[in-house]
């Protein structure tokens, strides 16, 4: 686990000339700024949880062009996964029955975008 992490080292990220295809959900392609932070914290498991899991709940029960991702860690290193429709109408939450995310009390932002064939995970200052 990475323990010194500061969401600030996210807002160096500002576009992106690269994208990730995701392995195994060939919906999902990711940017430069989602890898970063998937390699320095070892969290690919959250990528992997929005491919599988909330991708795919997405396309079946709210299909639409965006969607902001709320990731919040609890006290009790749990977490819940907000999704909405950007504007704070909530589609649903997803809880994580544990993490070692370092960022207990903080929210972490995302954007999951329609990019035509795939659907863009980011960070918002990379949309």
């Amino acid at each position: 686990m990475q323990t010194h992490f500061n969401l600030n080292e996210l807002n160096q990220f500002t576009g992106s000339e690269q994208f990730f295809k995701h392995w195994g959900n060939k919906k999902l392609i990711y940017t430069e700024g989602m890898q970063y932070l998937a390699n320095k914290l070892n969290c690919y498991w959250l990528i992997e949880e929005i491919a599988f899991v909330i991708l795919p709940r997405l396309l079946k029960n709210h299909l639409d062009y965006f969607y902001c991702i709320q990731f919040f860690v609890e006290n009790d290193c749990s977490a819940i996964i907000t999704i909405d429709d950007g504007n704070g109408n909530i589609h649903f939450n997803h809880k994580i029955k544990w993490t070692d995310f370092p960022t207990i009390g903080e929210t972490v932002k995302f954007y999951l975008c329609d990019s035509g064939s795939h659907y863009c995970l980011m960070l918002p200052g990379e949309y």
